[in-house]
């Protein structure tokens, strides 16, 4: 806390400084038997909540850390937070336990934690459980559903999605409207639906910023005081639900076009993918908080 206090900041970056000055790394393989081979994979950081919607802060910052065995008793490592990209190498000095093989400070040294060692841990069926740092940051075992670089695509895709068509939705109205005052008129299946959909999907989305941004602005609220948007959220989600029935009944519909149809079946993906993170990351499970 001492360290926080603006008075004193410069006397934090001269200890880090000193500390990455020391930092000093040399070591090799000794063990004879090497334990690399179930080690390859992305960790995330254990210090992330995982019980409510701030579980969504992670696709934010991204702290993970992907591993790869080098097949000799030598792992890669690579911090996702390192906006270089650098890799670190590490030898196995003791069974399951790493040590950097180099003197040059990781971006965790250059901000004060630190990343020399690394033990793995592994639950019953020898699987990797944890990573140990000898820190206050450990990683877990990252799951497919967890990996961060797919599920930032699959929002990204629904955003572009719910975008797109609630930009679609407007000007079909429009023109529905013009029709309608020439005395024409156009029957298509699940008209309102489809146009509704995105336009309810981009709302949710909008509700979910408004979330975050509202508990970063007073993180010191109690964390109940956010129910009512996971429960907007819930109520929303129902109604996105209700309706995609129609949509699905108009595929067998021989009135809607082909071109519809790939639009009406990218946009129930769509649906569904979000549903989904949203299930994942406790946007919907307001009896949770």
């Amino acid at each position: 806390m001492l360290l926080c206090h603006p008075s004193l900041s410069t006397l934090r970056t001269e200890i880090v400084d000193k500390l990455s000055a020391q930092f000093s790394h040399q070591a090799t393989v000794t063990v004879p038997n090497f334990h690399t081979q179930n080690l390859s994979g992305t960790y995330y950081s254990g210090r992330m909540i995982h019980s409510n919607f701030l579980s969504s802060l992670y696709l934010v910052s991204g702290d993970s850390i992907v591993v790869k065995d080098m097949g000799n008793g030598e792992i890669e490592v690579r911090p996702s937070i390192d906006p270089n990209r650098e890799t670190l190498h590490f030898a196995e000095v003791a069974p399951l336990v790493f040590e950097r093989m180099d003197s040059n400070p990781s971006i965790l040294e250059r901000s004060g934690g630190s990343l020399a060692f690394l033990s793995f841990e592994l639950d019953e069926n020898g699987q990797v459980d944890k990573v140990r740092t000898g820190n206050i940051r450990d990683y877990l075992k990252m799951p497919l559903n967890k990996n961060i670089q797919i599920n930032q695509i699959a929002f990204v895709f629904c955003t572009l999605i719910f975008i797109t068509g609630s930009i679609a939705a407007l000007i079909s109205v429009i023109l529905l409207r013009k029709r309608k005052k020439q005395g024409t008129s156009l029957y298509i299946p699940a008209y309102i639906q489809t146009n509704l959909l995105p336009v309810i999907g981009l709302l949710i989305l909008i509700n979910m910023i408004v979330t975050i941004l509202r508990f970063m602005s007073a993180m010191s609220s109690p964390i109940g005081d956010f129910r009512i948007h996971l429960i907007i959220n819930a109520v929303l989600s129902i109604g996105m639900i209700i309706a995609t029935i129609p949509i699905l009944r108009s595929f067998r519909d021989k009135e809607v076009s082909r071109r519809r149809k790939i639009w009406n079946a990218i946009l129930v993906a769509a649906i569904c993918m979000f549903i989904l993170l949203m299930i994942q990351y406790r946007f919907l499970l307001f009896w949770t908080i």
